[in-house]
């Protein structure tokens, strides 16, 4: 009966390391979810900035292709 109480006790103590274990990595998880989408959110906000500055620069070629067509007609 005593060594079934140890292998009891043992296994209990098992199933609290791994339950303890898993909810460590279950906070883990989050942290980096949470970590990867303010990256992505960083990462699209700094394209939306370039295609913007990149709109601007065109339509500024654009215009200056317009008024040199002008200029030599």
């Amino acid at each position: 009966m005593n060594r079934l109480m140890r292998k009891i006790e043992k296994l209990e103590a098992e199933t609290m390391t791994k339950q303890s274990n898993l909810e460590q990595l279950r906070r883990e998880k989050i942290e980096l979810e949470n970590t990867l989408e303010q990256e992505q959110e960083a990462l699209v906000n700094r394209l939306w900035k370039r295609m913007d500055k990149l709109e601007t620069e065109k339509r500024q070629v654009v215009n200056k292709l317009l008024i040199n067509k002008k200029c030599n007609k």
